[in-house]
């Protein structure tokens, strides 16, 4: 037996995320090229969170037979392709991260990651490392560094992706929160946030510091 269909809404800051991927049997020049790819790009946080919340919902559904399917639809902010997002004019509100990805098996690795910061007016960040600590999982796809994060433009407001269409009041409010300029530009914000509307039965945020943007104002106020 079916339960009611979940309308589950995924917004926060937008990513372009490049992936490379450090070999194991790197060429000496143009003359050994590699038969396989060492670069990938694709569409990060709300965008990837999105992608999440569907697979955890369909590896549930699959999973357990005896308890009721979950019916549900996701929206989220339209997916731009890569000409859009690397045009000169492109659409605001999406950042570029780059981190290079390393193969770490069959034998176990140590492992570690610690949050550092915030210090110099700069936010708190996780920091990866590969010494002592805890033993990473064996034979996986791991990021050994990464590379930095390039700020989203957020100068007109007007072009950020569109929340593709909700056909019916929000029930779950999933919001992404990396503290790239999303919390503190209402604009991007959906209406179930910024208008006087039915609010959602459940608001889940995955945030970064610090707490003090003005879409934390927003949520933490009494309605």
């Amino acid at each position: 037996m079916a339960t009611n269909p979940k309308t589950i809404l995924v917004v926060g800051d937008l990513v372009w995320d490049t992936h490379i991927a450090r070999l194991q049997t790197p060429g000496f020049g143009y003359y050994e090229p590699h038969g396989q790819t060492q670069l990938e790009n694709r569409h990060g946080g709300a965008w990837y969170v999105a992608d999440l919340v569907k697979e955890a919902i369909d590896a549930r559904n699959a999973s357990v037979n005896s308890a009721p399917t979950i019916q549900y639809a996701i929206s989220a902010p339209a997916r731009v392709p890569r000409e859009t997002i690397d045009h000169p004019k492109g659409p605001c509100g999406i950042a570029k991260a780059s981190s290079i990805w390393q193969w770490y098996g069959p034998e176990k690795q140590p492992a570690e990651a610690r949050m550092v910061g915030p210090k110099g007016g700069q936010p708190a960040r996780i920091e990866y490392s590969f010494g002592k600590g805890k033993e990473a999982e064996p034979g996986a796809w791991r990021i050994a560094e990464f590379l930095g994060c390039q700020t989203a433009s957020w100068a007109d407001l007007t072009t950020h992706p569109k929340v593709e269409t909700v056909s019916k009041a929000v029930d779950i409010l999933v919001i992404d929160d990396l503290g790239l300029g999303f919390a503190n530009n209402p604009a991007a914000w959906p209406d179930c946030v910024t208008q006087d509307m039915e609010v959602p039965a459940d608001v889940i945020v995955k945030a970064t510091s610090p707490t003090s943007s003005a879409l934390w104002q927003k949520l933490l106020r009494p309605p």
